[in-house]
């Protein structure tokens, strides 16, 4: 059941359409994302795919060839390092894991792709904020963020957090803010 729309299928006015014709387990998913915005898959990931990120992101950094985030976007000492995947085979790995692409072509309704990484060697710690002015595709909605936690997390590490319901806001860009980019 393919729709050709120019919006996501989760944000587009047959959404429920959709849903009603989803198996039970698909469908719960898709409600979950369509409320919140956010999901919580378990990938089954080993702890030796885990050591072996980190290991290569750890690498990357000591090369001194690692592509870091500008000194204005730090919230913590931990750099983020951006493109692993293109030295990791572990981290490419990850982006391309299965479960990921398999959910997410059910919650949109599109083959998906991954096209990007950045590895944090630490919890960000970063205040609430909005990616979506970072990270965008024309038309808006097309782009969504996976995070995977390659430690243990609890609040003193600088765990993500969400304003569930908070992605049915409005997109803003540097122009509609009349920013610089």
């Amino acid at each position: 059941m393919k729709y050709d729309l120019n919006v996501p299928m989760i944000d587009s006015p047959f959404v429920k359409r959709y849903l009603s014709r989803l198996p039970l387990s698909s469908k719960k998913l898709c409600e979950e994302f369509y409320n919140n915005g956010y999901i919580i898959i378990d990938l089954n990931l080993p702890d030796d795919l885990f050591k072996e990120i980190n290991t290569d992101v750890q690498k990357t950094l000591d090369s001194g060839s690692a592509d870091i985030q500008a000194e204005h976007y730090e919230y913590s000492e931990s750099p983020r390092v951006f493109q692993g995947w293109k030295n990791s085979e572990a981290i490419k790995s990850l982006a391309c894991h299965p479960k990921i692409l398999d959910t997410l072509e059910v919650l949109y309704n599109r083959k998906a792709f991954p096209f990007s990484t950045i590895n944090f060697t630490k919890g960000a710690q970063q205040p609430f904020h909005s990616d979506s002015i970072h990270f965008q595709t024309m038309p808006h909605g097309w782009i969504v963020g996976c995070w995977v936690a390659l430690e243990d997390i609890d609040i003193s590490s600088g765990p993500l957090k969400i304003i569930p319901g908070s992605h049915k806001n409005k997109y803003w860009s540097y122009q509609d803010l009349g920013i610089p980019h």
